[in-house]
């Protein structure tokens, strides 16, 4: 929805650089493929270099990415460290499902990373889901370490931020030199796209 939103308004030029901030399990790569050529993907070292199955196939991120049939497509790989000091102009800088599974510091640091790497009048897209009680049941030990980090609450592996009220979102937006130019938020998700 977002995409398409930047897509089909004639935001971004014929062919964008896109960076997946936090690409996880590349829930989001199929998409971005069939919409752009030049894909940057973004995580923490441990998050790349983990054997993990993605889509049913056993391989760290790095290897899984270095075997995709990408028919003329580019796709970067940066470590979260690195990404920090690249300044590589990018168009969009996509943002899903990473700022309720990290620490203040951490949502600040990735948002300041975001800014210093999208170019001025570029898009930053922030899609964070808003989780009721239902998350408590599906995080216990045997996935604490499959998605982001782990947090103990009475007892029990639980993300660390429920933005129900993306205020807050908002303002860490604003505070880094970003604009808010859409807010798309949903019951089950806060989604606000901003710009440089």
């Amino acid at each position: 929805m977002v995409i398409g939103n930047l897509i089909t308004g004639g935001h971004l030029p014929k062919h964008p650089l896109v960076v997946d901030q936090g690409c996880g399990r590349l829930r989001h790569l199929k998409i971005l493929l069939a919409h752009f050529d030049d894909i940057v993907l973004v995580d923490t070292r441990h998050q790349l270099n983990r054997e993990q199955t993605i889509f049913g196939e056993k391989a760290t991120l790095r290897s899984y990415v270095q075997n995709l049939e990408t028919a003329g497509k580019s796709i970067k790989i940066y470590e979260a460290e690195e990404f920090a000091d690249c300044r590589i102009e990018a168009d969009l800088v996509s943002n899903v499902a990473l700022m309720d599974v990290v620490t203040r510091r951490v949502r600040a640091s990735v948002v300041k990373d975001a800014h210093a790497n999208v170019r001025e009048g570029g898009f930053y897209a922030l899609v964070v889901p808003r989780n009721d009680s239902s998350i408590l049941r599906r995080c216990n030990e045997s996935n604490r370490f499959q998605d982001g980090h782990e947090f103990a609450h009475h007892g029990v592996s639980t993300f660390f931020r429920n933005f129900r009220d993306h205020t807050p979102l908002i303002r860490l937006l604003t505070r880094n030199g970003f604009s808010l130019q859409y807010d798309l938020s949903r019951y089950r998700q806060a989604c606000l796209v901003a710009r440089k």
